[in-house]
């Protein structure tokens, strides 16, 4: 089991840094948009959050045990900085919404959770592997992309 974790995450890393997403200096590219259901039937859309708030877009799914740590930063991202510095959405790839819901509310995640299904979402970004994080400032480009919550890029942005 942890073989196959540590494999995982090794090819999450590398796809992440081949795609020039390493969290080094690169020139930032446009977010590809999207449009997901919450758990409460909204569709909510990448775009609507231009100009608003920085985006935390984190990849995940209920199995993942690394994606299930990541849990109490994110809750702490999104209570230090709230929905006007940076917005956390967990997108859930590839699992039935009583499944996710259910780990929601196990997990008590307050932050805002989108149902990838189809794993379109997932698809569109090139994830290979989860955890994965990207973070989208307010003009609609990626800052960072990484398997890790970049900490880092986020202060830099909310200028904290």
């Amino acid at each position: 089991m942890k073989r196959a974790f540590w494999a995982a995450f090794l090819v999450t890393a590398a796809i992440i840094a081949q795609a020039g997403c390493s969290g080094g200096t690169r020139t930032p590219v446009a977010a590809k948009d999207f449009t997901l259901r919450d758990l409460s039937g909204n569709d909510v859309t990448l775009a609507g959050f231009r100009g608003k708030a920085n985006v935390l877009i984190h990849f995940g799914t209920t199995w993942c045990p690394p994606c299930i740590e990541e849990i109490p930063d994110l809750t702490t991202l999104d209570e230090k900085y709230g929905d006007e510095e940076l917005v956390v959405l967990y997108v859930d790839v590839n699992e039935t919404e009583d499944i996710v819901r259910n780990f929601v509310t196990d997990h008590k995640i307050g932050y805002p959770t989108l149902l990838d299904s189809q794993g379109a979402a997932a698809n569109a970004y090139n994830v290979e592997g989860i955890p994965a994080n990207f973070l989208v400032d307010k003009e609609g480009l990626i800052q960072a992309a990484s398997v890790a919550i970049p900490h880092e890029a986020i202060r830099e942005l909310a200028g904290r």
